[in-house]
C-alpha cells in the first residue's frame, strides 16, 4: 500500500489507482504557461521495491515515466482543449487517454526510497486528439528523469463485469 493521501481532484481527472497511482498531489497548475507540478511520495513497503534490486531498492524508471503521463492526464483534465474534446464527442463513449510515444528518455541519477518526486510537465504540441509533451522527474531538487513523450485519446470501452 502506498502511504499518500491522494488529492481528490486527481481522484477526478484519472482513472489510475492503488497500487498503479504514481500521482498524489498537484503542487502547481499554469494553465496559461501549460506547465504542471505534481509529486508522489514513495515508500520502502511498495510492493515493487521487494523485486527491484533487493538488499538495494531502486525506483523504477517505468514507474517515473508513469508518472509523467499521470501528470500530463491531470493537466489535460483541467485545460479547455481537451474538455471542447470531450464536448464534441457527446454519442461517443467516454474518453481515456493512453501513452501513445515515448522518446528521449534520459535517466541522471538512481532513486532510493523513501522518496519524494516531483513530476514538472509542459504541454508543447496538440493536434487533434493527441498531446505532446516534455517532462522532468525530480528527487532532492536535482534532476533524475526526463523524457518527451505523446498521449492521445481514445474511446474507453467499460467492462460490465469489472466496472471500477
Amino acid at each position: 500500500m502506498l502511504g499518500n493521501t491522494t488529492d481528490e481532484k486527481i481522484l477526478m481527472a484519472i482513472p489510475h489507482r492503488t497500487p498503479f497511482l504514481f500521482v498524489s498531489k498537484i503542487e502547481s497548475v499554469n494553465a496559461e504557461e501549460k506547465k504542471i507540478i505534481c509529486s508522489h511520495q514513495f515508500e520502502i513497503s511498495d510492493v515493487f521495491f521487494a523485486g527491484h534490486f533487493p538488499g538495494n531498492p531502486v525506483l523504477p524508471g517505468v514507474i517515473m515515466q508513469e508518472g509523467l503521463m499521470q501528470t500530463a492526464g491531470v493537466f489535460l483534465s483541467q485545460i479547455p482543449i481537451h474538455q471542447q474534446l470531450e464536448k464534441s464527442k457527446d454519442n461517443n463513449p467516454p474518453q481515456l487517454m493512453v501513452a501513445s510515444r515515448i522518446n528521449l528518455v534520459k535517466f541522471k541519477k538512481l532513486v532510493n526510497p523513501p522518496a519524494k518526486i516531483f513530476y514538472h510537465v509542459e504541454l508543447i504540441d496538440h493536434l487533434s486528439n493527441t498531446f505532446v509533451f516534455k517532462g522532468k522527474c525530480y528527487f532532492q531538487e536535482q534532476l533524475v528523469m526526463s523524457s518527451e513523450f505523446s498521449c492521445s485519446t481514445i474511446n474507453q470501452t467499460i467492462d460490465q463485469k469489472n466496472p471500477s
